[in-house]
C-alpha cells in the first residue's frame, strides 16, 4: 500500500519534484517485490502464463545490463518481529479472495476483468531469470524497503521501486518509480534517456517542508503501520485542496526548530483519548523509526554478497535457524515465511486464484505444512506441543485455524530439529521427505532421471489427498505438462506446448473451473513440499518449477484429452500426435504408470466416457484406460 494518496499528489507534480537524469553505466538498487507485481500487472496477461511473464522479466533486465546499469535486486523478507503490519496483512489477504471471487464471476459470464492475482510460483520466475543473467539478488531477513533505502546511500546510487513509501525516505541519490523508467525503455537505444528522478529534497523544498518531518506526513496520511483513519479527523480539520495537502500545510506551518517527537506528542493530545495515548506514540514512534537509514543494519545484504551467512543480522535472536537454512531464505530458496513461523507460530497461507465457493486449494497441502512446523518449532530434541496458527480462506472469508506440529513419522521416528538435520544423511533426509508425502523411493526406481522423483511423489500425495477426487485426465495433463517442462529444460524442440499451438482445441477460451480447483491443489502440494525440501537442506534437487508447471499446457490438454474421449477418436490418437517428440511420450508412459501403481486404490476418479467408446471396449474400464494412457 504505501503512503496513502501521495503518488496521485506527486504525479499531478511532476515539474516541482522530479530532475530528468541519463541513466547509464551506473549501480541501481531494485525492490524485488514492487518488480515481481510491476511485470506482471503491467503486460495483459492471464493468470499463471509464465511464459510471456519470463519473457517480460527478460527484457527489462535486459535494457538494464545493454545501458551497462548494473541492477541489484532486494526482496522483503518475513514480517517484521514488531508485527505492526500484521492487519495490513490481513486486510490484503481479505482483498485478494475477494477480487479472486470476482474473477471468477467475470469469467462464468464471459466478462472481461481488470484485476488480477499473482500467480504462486511469479517469484521463482524472475528468480530463475535473474540467475540465468547473472543479476544478483538478495531475499532480506525481514521487511526491505529500509534495508533497500540504506544501501543506496552506501553504495551512492538510485531506488528503482513502486512504493509510495520510498518518497518518504532520504536517498540521497532519488528514487525511480517503475512507471517513469518504463517510459524511458520504450526507446530502444541505450542509454536510457530523460529518466525522471524524484528526491525527497526536491519535495521539501517545493512545499517548504522540513525533511526531518517526513516520516511523520507520512503516518499522519496512513502507511502499511499506521491505518489510514486513524488521524481521519486530524486531516478533515486541516484539509485545503486534497488530504494531502492539508497534511503539507499543517507540517509547513510548524516551526523548523521543533522535534518531530513534540509534534507527534502535538497531534496525539488533541485528537486522542488520555487512555490511548500512550500506545499510539509507541506506534508513531515505531513507525517515523522505519523511515531512518542512520546506523540501520544491513549485516545480512552485505554477507550475502560476501557469500557468506555468519553474521546473522537480525536473524541471530533466532538461535535454532543454521547457517545453512540462513543462506538458503538469503537465496530464496527456503520460504521467508518459515522467519515467522519460528518467531510467531503463524502462517499465512499464499493467495491463488481458485473458486471461493469451495474449500481452499491449502487443506489439501495441510499434513506437508504440520512436518514443516514440526521441524521448524522443535529445539533440543524437544517438540513444540503448542498450535501454529493459520491464516487462510475459508469459503469467502479469511479465517484463523490452529494447527498441531507433527513431532513423529510412522516409519522414521522423531522428526529432527533444524539442527538435527544437519547430521542426517541424504538417504535419511530423502526417508523423510517420501514418508511425508506417504510414498516411498523404492516405488519411484524405475525412473532414472531424479530430476523427477520430487514432482511425481508430489503427483502422488495430491492423487491420494485431494477432495474431490483427481480425475484420470487432469491426471494425465498434468504429467504431461511436467514432461514439457523437462524437454523446455533440456532445449528439446518440439514441446508439448508447441504441438498444441497447431491444434485447434474446443472450448479453448472456456474455464473449467473444477480443473482450475484441482490443478491449484497440486500447485500448493508442490510450493509447500518445496520448502520441505529446503528445510531439510534440499535432498532432492529442486525442479525448474516455472517451466515444469505450466499453466497453459495443463489446461490445454485437459481441454484435449476431454475433447477426444468425447468425440471417440481413435485409441491411438496421442501416440500418433506426439510422434515428433517420440521420447517425450516414452517419459509420459512411464510417469503415469509409476504413478498410478504409487497411488492408493480408488484414489482417482472414475473413467468418463462416450458410449461409443465405452461400447467400443464392452465398458471395460481397464481397457479404455490402456489406450487413453499406456498405448504402444
Amino acid at each position: 500500500m504505501g503512503v496513502k494518496y501521495l503518488t496521485t499528489f506527486i504525479e499531478g507534480r511532476q515539474a516541482d519534484v522530479y530532475d530528468s537524469y541519463t541513466l547509464n553505466g551506473c549501480r541501481v538498487v531494485v525492490d524485488g517485490h514492487g518488480l515481481v507485481y510491476w511485470l506482471f500487472n503491467r503486460n495483459e496477461l492471464p493468470e499463471e502464463n509464465y511464459e510471456k511473464y519470463r519473457e517480460g522479466c527478460v527484457n527489462f533486465f535486459r535494457k538494464l545490463l545493454d545501458s551497462e546499469i548494473q541492477p541489484f535486486v532486494v526482496f522483503d523478507g518475513a514480517d517484521d518481529l514488531e508485527d505492526m503490519k500484521f492487519q495490513e496483512h490481513k486486510r490484503r489477504k481479505r482483498e485478494k479472495i475477494d477480487v479472486a471471487r470476482k474473477i471468477l464471476d467475470a469469467v462464468k459470464d464471459g466478462r472481461p476483468y481488470g484485476e488480477k492475482i499473482l500467480p504462486l510460483f511469479a517469484f521463482e520466475v524472475l528468480e530463475k531469470v535473474l540467475k540465468d543473467m547473472k543479476v544478483h539478488f538478495v531475499y532480506c531477513d525481514f521487511e526491505g524497503d529500509r534495508d533497500i533505502a540504506t544501501l543506496a546511500n552506501q553504495w551512492g546510487c538510485r531506488v528503482i521501486g513502486q512504493d509510495s513509501d520510498f518518497y518518504i525516505f532520504d536517498i540521497e541519490k532519488g528514487y525511480i518509480s517503475f512507471k517513469h523508467l518504463h517510459h524511458a525503455m520504450k526507446d530502444d537505444r541505450a542509454p536510457l534517456n530523460e529518466v525522471k528522478v524524484y528526491t525527497r529534497e526536491n519535495f521539501c523544498s517545493q512545499f517548504n517542508i522540513d525533511q526531518r518531518f517526513m516520516s511523520l506526513m507520512a503516518c499522519l496520511l496512513g502507511n502499511d503501520y499506521i491505518p489510514c483513519e486513524t488521524f481521519q479527523e486530524f486531516r478533515r480539520a486541516n484539509r485545503t485542496n486534497d488530504e494531502v495537502q492539508g497534511v503539507i500545510k499543517w507540517l509547513s506551518a510548524q516551526e523548523q526548530t521543533e522535534k518531530v517527537k513534540s509534534l507527534v506528542d502535538k497531534v496525539i493530545d488533541k485528537y486522542f483519548a488520555v487512555e490511548d495515548r500512550d500506545d499510539m506514540r509507541r506506534n508513531i514512534l515505531l513507525s517515523i523509526d522505519m523511515y531512518n537509514t542512520d546506523d540501520h543494519d544491513i549485516t545480512q545484504v552485505m554477507d550475502h554478497l560476501k557469500d557468506s551467512a555468519e553474521g546473522q543480522g537480525r536473524l541471530a535472536h533466532c538461535p535454532s535457524l543454521t547457517e545453512e537454512h540462513v543462506k538458503l531464505i538469503r537465496e530464496g530458496q527456503l520460504h521467508s515465511s518459515c522467519i515467522n513461523v519460528i518467531y510467531q507460530k503463524r502462517h499465512f497461507t499464499f493467495t491463488m486464484l481458485e473458486d471461493v465457493t469451495k474449500d481452499s486449494c491449502h487443506y489439501c497441502s495441510r499434513h506437508i505444512r504440520k512436518a514443516v512446523y514440526g521441524i521448524l518449532l522443535r529445539e533440543d530434541g524437544i517438540p513444540y506441543e503448542g498450535p501454529v496458527k493459520e491464516l487462510t480462506r475459508e469459503k469467502k472469508e479469511l479465517a484463523e485455524i490452529s494447527v498441531s506440529p507433527l513431532s513423529t513419522l510412522r516409519r522414521f521416528g522423531d522428526l529432527p530439529g533444524l539442527n538435527g538435520i544437519r547430521s542426517l544423511s541424504t538417504e535419511e533426509k530423502m526417508q523423510l521427505f517420501m514418508e511425508v508425502l506417504g510414498i516411498s523411493e523404492e516405488s519411484l526406481r524405475k525412473i532414472q532421471d531424479l530430476k523427477f522423483h520430487l514432482p511425481i511423489a508430489v503427483t502422488v500425495f495430491w492423487v491420494n489427498k485431494v477432495k474431490p477426487k483427481v480425475t484420470n485426465i487432469q491426471l494425465m495433463a498434468l504429467l504431461l505438462g511436467l514432461v514439457n517442462g523437462y524437454l523446455c529444460d533440456e532445449n528439446a524442440t518440439p514441446s508439448i506446448l508447441q504441438l498444441l499451438s497447431s491444434r485447434k482445441i474446443k472450448g479453448d477460451n472456456h474455464l473449467d473451473v473444477s480443473s482450475l480447483q484441482a490443478f491449484a491443489k497440486w500447485q500448493s502440494c508442490m510450493k509447500y513440499a518445496l520448502i520441505l525440501n529446503s528445510v531439510l537442506l534440499q535432498p532432492y534437487e529442486p525442479c525448474n518449477i516455472t517451466t515444469w508447471y505450466n499453466n497453459t499446457v495443463v489446461h490445454k490438454m485437459n481441454r484435449l484429452i476431454t475433447q477426444a474421449m468425447d468425440e471417440n477418436w481413435e485409441d491411438s490418437w496421442m501416440k500418433n500426435w506426439m510422434k515428433p517428440i517420440k521420447r517425450a511420450y516414452k517419459t509420459y508412459k512411464l510417469l503415469y504408470k509409476t504413478t498410478v501403481e504409487a497411488t492408493n486404490p480408488g484414489a482417482l476418479d472414475e473413467i468418463k466416457v462416450s458410449p461409443a467408446v465405452a461400447e467400443r471396449h464392452q465398458n471395460n474400464k481397464l481397457a479404455i484406460l490402456s489406450t487413453l494412457s499406456l498405448d504402444d
